[in-house]
């Protein structure tokens, strides 16, 4: 007998509220086949109705026009008629463990995860925090004993000045400051090579680069962390005048963030309009420098909302968007990041969905693409993910909404299917008790 999932009715059941999350997540089943789901597979190719998945274990196995043959007589159905099926989405900037010694830092972060997940988002890009902390929740969340997305996160380096931000000092605090694997002093002395193997050690995907860093330093730690195979993250400026945008491009780096940050490429006098500043910063340039080397713009335009600059310049916000829409058209590729807590209500990455439409132009379908598609390329993880292509990790949302109607969509999934484990959205959304399967109804195929 196959297993029919009524999704309006997949919650009822009778799990204990007492079982830990660990033991009343769904173990990936054998065979899991999904029919009848309106796919959009995260490339930027439009939807496709009737398609069917089947997942095996952990992977998508097979993607069809209708219900395969060579489906085995165990294996479980779901019925997605009427759903539609989008690739996990990366929020591809956030900082989970700046200051893990905060009161009340642990049940925030765990209910923050478990949000994430129950919003979409299975997997999430740290843009530096304390690794100690980072590589435990991201062991939890990989092993489903913690529900949340998985976690990639980089160690910063920046240039000895910037050692007295007292957020650095939180992420460091009980080691010696500006000399642990995740936080980090860099100049011409520093021997790169030992220091990606500590990165490395400390579980870190890639480095980012923040502050007080020269030009002619960029190249070779972006050198070493490539040898070292990490990714290169950066802002865009390095501050206070020490590596132009155009230079951070040329210099290797894989991934920059905030559009807005192209503003400081500028003198106070250029500021006065986008043309004056993509003059004063080579932009035109350096768009296309990024659009042939493939590096991508990690735009974060709700980072730049609440910003506020002197009357006689370019708002903030508005200088964002532009520059995004330009590299839009330029070829860039665009990752869908915040950098921002949201409104209380929103996590500030469904806000920059909402932006990208509103400001920048995007399409919903460009709107998903970045937030799956192109957050797996920036954390280095196109092999496995950001796609629903067989052979890659079964990790996707059902969705009641139409995510190329409206993009809010996204932030309410029915389902959502990390690695073949079958969590509940709504479950995860409305509660904090622990995680139950999705209950599934014996039925007819």
């Amino acid at each position: 007998m196959h297993i029919l999932l009524t999704l309006a009715l997949m919650f009822v059941g009778v799990w204990s509220s007492s079982v830990p999350a660990r033991q009343a997540r769904q173990s990936p089943p054998r065979t899991l086949v999904l029919t009848d789901a309106v796919l959009i597979d995260g490339t930027g190719a439009g939807p496709r109705p009737g398609m069917t998945l089947v997942i095996e274990g952990a992977l998508l196995t097979q993607i069809t026009d209708g219900f395969p043959s060579d489906v085995p007589d165990d294996a479980e159905v779901l019925d997605a008629s009427g759903r539609f099926v989008v690739p996990g989405l990366f929020e591809a900037h956030t900082h989970l463990a700046t200051n893990p010694s905060a009161a009340g830092y642990r049940e925030e972060v765990e209910s923050k995860l478990r949000a994430y997940l129950g919003r979409g988002i299975t997997d999430v890009r740290d843009m530096a925090g304390d690794a100690r902390v980072l590589a435990y929740l991201a062991r939890q969340t990989s092993l489903g004993e913690l529900p949340g997305p998985d976690i990639h996160y980089s160690a910063l380096l920046a240039g000895p000045a910037y050692f007295g931000d007292p957020r650095i000092r939180a992420a460091s605090r009980g080691a010696e400051l500006g000399h642990t694997p995740w936080a980090h002093e860099v100049d011409e002395d520093t021997d790169l090579g030992a220091l990606m193997q500590r990165v490395r050690g400390a579980g870190a995907r890639g480095v980012k680069l923040y502050a007080e860093i020269d030009t002619a330093l960029v190249p070779r730690i972006a050198a070493a962390a490539h040898q070292a195979g990490l990714g290169v993250w950066s802002h865009w400026i390095l501050q206070p005048g020490r590596t132009r945008a155009l230079d951070a491009v040329n210099g290797g780096v894989d991934v920059v963030s905030h559009a807005f940050m192209l503003m400081h490429d500028a003198s106070p006098a250029e500021r006065v309009s986008f043309e004056a500043v993509m003059d004063a910063a080579n932009g035109a340039e350096m768009l296309d420098a990024m659009s042939e080397r493939g590096t991508i713009l990690d735009a974060t335009l709700i980072a730049a909302a609440g910003l506020r600059a002197p009357p006689d310049w370019v708002e903030p916000s508005a200088f964002a968007a532009a520059l995004v829409r330009a590299a839009r058209a330029a070829g860039v590729l665009v990752a869908a990041g915040s950098d921002h807590p949201g409104d209380g209500e929103t996590f500030g990455v469904h806000l920059e969905y909402g932006l990208l439409v509103r400001d920048a132009g995007f399409t919903p379908l460009e709107v998903i693409e970045a937030a799956s598609r192109i957050g797996a390329l920036a954390c280095g993880l196109e092999d496995s993910r950001g796609t629903l292509e067989v052979g890659k990790e079964a990790t996707f949302l059902v969705l009641a909404g139409d995510p190329v109607a409206s993009v809010d969509a996204l932030a309410t999934p029915d389902l959502v299917v990390k690695r073949g484990v079958v969590f509940s959205g709504p479950e995860l959304r409305e509660s904090d008790g622990p995680v139950a399967p999705a209950k599934l109804r014996e039925g007819a195929r």
